[in-house]
């Protein structure tokens, strides 16, 4: 099955509309972007609909807004640096796909324990804090099963 389609363009990246954000940053210019499979790409729009309206309010920051791309250079996605407090995060649903298939696990709980990980470390530098990965995956985790927030910056 192609779950992927290249983004097709010459000089002109994918369009990229973030008014909200107080920065310009563009996923185009470090990712090839694609885009994803319809299904998937409607669960994790589910997802950060969730981040959005129910966890960004509660933190204190901006909307989080989400590229696909085809590789994040081995990580499943990956928080771009110095866009706090309006968060960009560029996730590779193909790869969360395999990794779903392979152990068994839903899909949906993936892009989502995938999606607040980042959230985390987009935390941990909004707060001026080193980059800690058990505490990002903890900070998942704790959302996944309670869906309530672990404030590890308090």
């Amino acid at each position: 099955m192609n779950w992927y389609k290249i983004a097709q363009y010459a000089d002109e990246p994918p369009e990229w509309d973030f008014p909200e954000a107080e920065h310009d940053y563009n996923p185009s210019w470090d990712y090839a972007q694609v885009i994803p499979d319809e299904k998937l790409k409607a669960i994790t729009e589910e997802v950060m609909n969730d981040i959005n309206n129910n966890l960004m309010p509660q933190i204190g920051m901006g909307k989080a807004k989400t590229a696909y791309i085809e590789d994040a250079d081995g990580a499943l996605a990956k928080y771009v640096h110095g866009t706090q407090p309006y968060p960009v995060f560029v996730i590779d649903l193909e790869s969360i796909r395999r990794g779903a298939e392979k152990y068994g696990v839903d899909i949906g709980g993936q892009i989502e324990a995938t999606l607040i990980h980042e959230l985390g470390h987009a935390i941990q530098e909004w707060m001026g804090l080193e980059m800690d990965e058990d505490e990002a995956e903890s900070f998942a985790e704790h959302y996944h099963y309670y869906r309530e927030l672990k404030k590890f910056w308090e």
